[in-house]
C-alpha cells in the first residue's frame, strides 16, 4: 500500500512538471558567406508574389528578386555589399535574380541618349539541377514595352535552339516555333541569333500585359547541369540595340513594336534566371564581379575578379566521411535544402553531422530534397535535436522530401513538428527509398494530409526504418499509419520501431497503428504499438496485431513504463533509457508523454481507490504492517487526499 501511494504521490508530480515545461527559446543564426551581405531575400511558397518582389540599392547597383510563385519551393537572394549577389531558387515556375542600372519613371532617357553602355561581369557558377537557365544581360523598354535578352550562357533552352548551325541558306525573317529569326551579329568575340516573339498577357513592369521579346543569343554559350560552367567577359550592350533597331516593326493583332533608339530604357541588368513552366526550374548563380559603364558614367563592384571566393554555404567542414559539414543553426539548414534541391552534386550526396540542438520557430525552411534531386548523403543527427520543424503544402513534405536509395538519416530527434501536405507527409521525411534509423519523433507533433501519412515516413517505395519511434498525431484521408502511411516493394522494411501515437485518424482506407497499407506484412518485423491508441482503424487492432502485422504488437502503458528499452529495442550506443521514461538520443530519456501518464495515473487511482473502499473485508494474508496504517483513520485520509490530488493533475491535462 505505502508503494502504491508513494508511485501514486510520484507520478503526480512527474505529471504536474510535465504540464510546466517550459517552451524553447528562439535562436539566432548567421548569415550566408564570408563576404558582407547587405540584403537577402528569401521567397518560399506564398511569399513574395511577382507583383511586389523585394527590390533596393546598394554600391549603386539596383537589384531585385523576383519570382512567380505559384507552389513553388523557394528562392534566396544575397546581394553583397560591393553589388555582387548570388542566388539560389528550387522547384519554381520562373524566377530571375538582377542588379545593374534602373531609372526613374518618371525620368527615363532614350536609348540613344544614355550613350555607348557596356558590361564586365566574371561568374564562376552557373548550374542547374533541372530547368532552364539564362545567364544574361537583362533588360526593358517603354514605349513600347519590350522585355530583351543578351544570352551569354544557357542551360538547356532558349528560342535559339532550332536555328539550324549553318544559316547560309536562310534568309531573315524565318519562323522558327514561336520565334522569329532575324539573322546574326558578330559582337563581343561571338556570333549571336538574333530572335523575337511575342508575349501574351503575361507578367510584366507594368503588370500583366502583352509585350515584344528579343534575343541576342550567343552561339555555343550552352552549359551543362550540375556543373559549375564559370563565365567571364565584356559585352557591348550597345552593339545589340543598334542591331535590334534594324529589326523591321514585329504585329501581333493590332499590336505594332520596334525597338528603336527612341524607345525609352527602363533598366540595363545583369541577370541570372531560371524558369521550367510546369517541369520547375532549380540551379544557382554567384556573380563575382560586374562593371556597367553607361555613356560617362559607370558602377562597378568593388572587389575585382583576382580577389572574389566562390559563393559556398556558410557551414564548415568538407562533406567528407571524415571531415562531415557541420550543420549548427537554422540558416545552415535552410541552406543545405536549398542546395540539395537545386540538384548541386557537391552538397547533394556529402556527409552532414548536426552539433548542437536546433529551433525552428523564427524560420520556415523547405524540405531537404524533392522528386528531381532526391537527398543523396548522409545525415548523422549526432543524437541533437530539430524543435517546431513547420512545413505547409504540397507533396513530399517533412523536413526531408526525398530521400534517395543510397541516402541515409541516424540518430536525430524531431521534437514538436506541425507539417501538413497532400500526399507522401511525414515528420521526417516524405518518401523515402534509403535508410532511416534511430529517429526520435516526441513533443506535440502533428503530421496531416491526404494520403501516404506517416508520424515518421509517408511512403517507403524501397526504403528501410528500424529503431525508430514515433508519438506524433497524425491523421489523413488514406494510407495512414503511426510510423509510416505505405510500405511497398520488395526489400523495404519497418522493423524493431515502436508507433507511441496517441491517435490515428483516417476518412478513407488503409488506417493502422504502425503503416496504414502495406503491400506485405514480410515488410514488418520486432514492432509495438501502443494498445490504446485510437483511431478508425481497417482492423480492429486488439484482436489484428503482432510485431508482423500492420498494426503492431500492443503494448499496454504499464509495459512501456516498467520497460524503457522496450524489450530491447532502443538500446546504447545511440539510446539512452530508464524504466519510467520513453527512449530517448544524446544521452536523455524523454517524459513520458500525457496521454501515457493519464492512463498510468488512472489505473494507480483505480487500484487505490479498490484498496480504500475494501478495507472492512478480510485482509486475506496482508501483512500486520498493511492492517496497522489502514487501521488508523489519520493513514486512510492522506491515502484518500493522494487519490483526490492525483484526480485533479488528471483532470488538469
Amino acid at each position: 500500500m505505502k508503494k502504491i501511494l508513494k508511485r501514486l504521490a510520484t507520478l503526480a508530480v512527474v505529471f504536474a512538471i510535465f504540464l510546466g515545461i517550459a517552451p524553447y527559446t528562439a535562436e539566432g543564426y548567421m548569415p550566408l558567406s564570408e563576404r558582407t551581405i547587405a540584403h537577402r531575400f528569401t521567397a518560399p511558397p506564398n511569399r513574395h508574389a511577382n507583383n511586389n518582389p523585394p527590390a533596393g540599392r546598394v554600391n549603386g547597383f539596383d537589384f531585385e528578386a523576383w519570382t512567380d510563385d505559384r507552389g513553388a519551393e523557394g528562392m534566396v537572394m544575397y546581394v553583397y555589399s560591393d553589388g555582387t549577389f548570388s542566388g539560389v531558387w528550387t522547384q519554381t515556375y520562373n524566377t530571375l535574380f538582377r542588379t545593374g542600372r534602373r531609372w526613374p519613371n518618371h525620368a527615363l532617357p532614350t536609348v540613344s541618349s544614355v550613350g555607348n553602355i557596356s558590361l564586365r561581369y566574371d561568374v564562376p557558377i552557373f548550374t542547374s539541377g533541372g530547368g532552364a537557365t539564362y545567364l544574361t544581360v537583362y533588360g526593358w523598354t517603354r514605349s513600347p514595352l519590350i522585355e530583351w535578352y543578351i544570352v551569354e550562357r544557357f542551360i538547356d533552352w532558349t528560342p535559339a535552339n532550332s536555328v539550324p548551325n549553318n544559316t547560309a541558306h536562310l534568309t531573315p525573317p524565318q519562323q522558327f516555333g514561336n520565334y522569329t529569326w532575324h539573322g546574326m551579329l558578330e559582337a563581343n568575340g561571338g556570333v549571336y541569333d538574333i530572335m523575337t516573339g511575342w508575349r501574351i498577357n503575361q507578367p510584366s513592369i507594368d503588370g500583366t500585359a502583352t509585350f515584344l521579346q528579343i534575343f541576342s543569343v550567343r552561339r555555343g554559350s550552352q552549359g551543362n547541369r550540375n556543373q559549375s560552367n564559370p563565365t567571364a567577359g565584356t559585352i557591348d550592350v550597345s552593339a545589340h540595340f543598334e542591331a535590334w533597331s534594324r529589326i523591321p516593326p514585329q504585329t501581333h493583332g493590332s499590336t505594332t513594336m520596334q525597338f528603336s533608339g527612341n524607345s525609352l530604357l527602363y533598366e540595363v541588368s545583369f541577370t541570372v534566371e531560371g524558369f521550367g513552366g510546369n517541369n520547375r526550374s532549380s540551379g544557382r548563380g554567384t556573380v563575382n564581379e560586374l562593371c556597367i559603364i553607361y555613356g560617362a558614367n559607370s558602377i562597378c563592384s568593388l572587389s575585382g575578379c583576382v580577389h572574389c571566393v566562390p559563393f559556398v554555404p556558410s557551414f564548415y567542414g568538407e562533406g567528407t566521411m571524415t571531415n562531415p559539414f557541420q550543420i549548427s543553426s537554422a540558416s545552415h539548414l535552410e541552406q543545405l535544402a536549398m542546395y540539395v534541391n537545386a540538384g548541386d552534386y557537391n552538397y547533394n550526396a556529402a556527409y552532414y553531422i548536426l552539433t548542437n540542438d536546433i529551433n525552428l520557430s523564427a524560420l520556415q525552411i523547405s524540405p531537404i530534397g524533392n522528386a528531381n534531386n532526391p537527398f543523396q548523403g548522409v545525415f548523422n543527427g549526432g543524437g541533437n535535436t530539430i524543435s517546431n520543424l513547420n512545413i505547409q503544402g504540397g507533396a513530399n513534405v517533412g523536413l526531408f522530401g526525398v530521400i534517395a536509395p543510397n541516402g541515409h538519416v541516424h540518430n536525430l530527434a524531431i521534437l514538436d513538428a506541425n507539417i501538413n501536405g497532400t500526399s507522401d507527409v511525414g515528420s521526417l521525411v516524405g518518401r523515402v527509398y534509403g535508410t532511416v534509423e534511430n529517429i526520435s519523433v516526441m513533443g506535440v507533433s502533428s503530421i496531416s494530409g491526404d494520403t501516404n501519412v506517416g508520424g515518421l515516413a509517408g511512403n517507403i517505395p524501397t526504403g528501410i526504418i528500424r529503431n525508430s519511434i514515433s508519438t506524433a498525431q497524425v491523421s489523413g484521408n488514406s494510407n495512414v499509419g503511426g510510423l509510416a502511411g505505405t510500405i511497398a516493394g520488395t526489400g523495404t522494411r519497418i522493423e524493431n520501431s515502436a508507433a507511441i501515437n496517441p491517435s490515428i485518424s483516417g476518412s478513407g482506407t488503409s488506417i493502422g497503428r504502425v503503416t496504414g497499407n502495406a503491400q506485405n506484412f514480410d515488410n514488418l518485423s520486432g514492432n509495438i504499438a501502443y494498445m490504446y491508441m485510437t483511431g478508425n482503424f481497417s482492423e480492429n487492432p486488439l484482436t489484428s496485431n503482432g510485431t508482423s502485422h500492420r498494426n503492431g504488437k500492443s503494448w499496454t502503458h504499464t509495459e512501456l513504463y516498467n520497460d524503457g528499452t522496450f524489450d530491447g529495442r532502443f538500446v546504447p550506443p545511440y539510446w539512452t533509457t530508464m524504466n519510467g521514461h520513453l527512449p530517448g538520443l544524446g544521452g536523455t530519456t524523454q517524459i513520458f508523454p500525457s496521454f501515457l501518464l493519464r492512463r498510468k495515473l488512472s489505473d494507480l487511482i483505480e487500484e487505490a481507490e479498490s484498496l480504500y473502499h475494501n478495507t472492512s473485508e478480510s485482509l486475506d494474508g496482508r501483512d500486520i504492517l498493511t492492517y496497522a496504517f489502514w487501521a488508523t483513520p489519520h493513514s486512510r485520509n492522506v491515502f484518500y487526499t493522494a487519490i483526490e490530488n492525483a484526480r485533479r493533475v488528471l483532470g488538469g491535462v
